[in-house]
């Protein structure tokens, strides 16, 4: 991915190591596999300009999002280094209000697929430079019926948060 830019670096490189995790992320149109059918996690990328469903099904369920969060951008002053700390959230609907079911496997097997994305992220490079500084998960709160993020979904709703930091040498960052 050396053409593409580090903001979409990471958030590819997030959704491949969760659809690599077989007991996660089920086969596509395979009902028995997986916790979470691999039509059911939305990374938010390809070419369908609105991938978000508007109408959510039995089948569509349970749902794993990945989204882009919040973003901090440090100005390069006297350093030699500007910086942009950007949060990717996992948002995960369930469906199903048994945490025992869906909730607490799904968050189990996010974890694990998670478990080394640290050093995958700190080998990314751009401008042939590595530039992932800083690394960190943030848990969210798990609720029940939250509108906002479950879309009218009935069941569990949480959000995981992967902090990530990018740095940048200043001289990579005028545009040519």
């Amino acid at each position: 991915m050396p053409d593409t830019d580090p903001l979409t670096q990471v958030h590819n490189t997030l959704g491949a190591l969760v659809k690599a995790n077989a007991t996660l992320v089920g086969l596509a149109h395979t009902p028995s596999s997986g916790l979470v059918q691999l039509e059911n996690v939305e990374l938010l990328d390809g070419e369908n300009r609105d991938p978000v469903r508007q109408t959510v099904r039995e089948g569509h369920l349970p749902e794993l999002r990945l989204v882009p969060g919040a973003i901090a951008l440090k100005d390069v002053r006297d350093s030699h280094k500007g910086t942009i700390i950007i949060v990717y959230r996992w948002d995960v609907s369930t469906g199903d209000k048994r945490p025992g079911e869906k909730l607490y496997p799904i968050l189990w097997e996010l974890y694990r697929s998670l478990a080394d994305w640290g050093t995958t992220l700190k080998a990314l490079t751009w401008n042939s430079k590595t530039f992932v500084f800083d690394t960190h998960l943030r848990g969210g709160e798990i609720t029940l019926n939250d509108q906002e993020h479950n879309r009218n979904i009935p069941g569990w709703v949480t959000l995981l948060a992967c902090v990530v930091q990018m740095q940048f040498d200043r001289t990579d960052l005028p545009p040519t």
